[in-house]
């Protein structure tokens, strides 16, 4: 079973905005998962 994906707007370490979608099991997960790849989340849904 695939994990669902959550769109996020987040700031990279230089301070420009990104956006996307990531697989993860939770809103929570999703937060940590962008985190650990040197992103600041703003927003995760």
């Amino acid at each position: 079973m695939s994990e669902p994906m959550f769109k996020y707007s987040a700031v990279t370490a230089q301070g420009q905005r990104t956006r996307g979608q990531i697989p993860a099991a939770t809103v929570a997960d999703a937060i940590r998962k962008l985190s650990t790849q040197g992103l600041t989340p703003l927003d995760v849904t």
